[in-house]
């Protein structure tokens, strides 16, 4: 074989290669997006299938699910201001602050409007959850 014929065939092996490698990529890729698909058919079922025995189970998690997120804003907002101390210039104590000040809400208080005004649509559209005490007993439909 000569210097240009295994130069040619070093190419068609590397091009060979670079094909493979794009076909495991794109294979692994509609495989990811299919995993992806199942789990969000996973998760509507057994929410559905809870809705059903349980009436108001998914209104009810999703009210969980914010107040919990809300919480953790605030913790890491806690946190944060703990970390970093801010640092106020040495005042005499007979100086008032300026009545002009504005209050900048925290980056707390943004978030929970954020959530407010992404879970009102919820709300008005998802089922009311009705309470139900510990003594009441919940009852699967039978067939009969």
């Amino acid at each position: 074989m000569t210097g240009v014929g295994r130069a040619s065939h070093m190419e068609d092996c590397l091009l060979d290669l670079k094909r493979d490698i794009a076909e495991w990529i794109e294979s692994l890729q509609h495989a990811d997006q299919m995993f992806h698909h199942m789990m969000s058919m996973e998760f509507w079922s057994i929410a559905r299938t809870m809705d059903d025995i349980e009436p108001g189970f998914w209104s009810q998690y999703m009210q969980n699910r914010q107040e919990i997120f809300q919480q953790s804003m605030k913790e890491r907002a806690a946190r944060r201001q703990k970390s970093v101390p801010e640092s106020k210039p040495e005042t005499p104590v007979a100086r008032r602050e300026s009545p002009f000040k504005v209050n900048e809400p925290t980056p707390a208080e943004e978030n929970s409007e954020r959530i407010s005004l992404f879970l009102a649509p919820l709300d008005r559209d998802l089922p009311r959850l009705r309470q139900v005490s510990p003594q009441t007993e919940v009852r699967l439909p039978t067939s009969d």
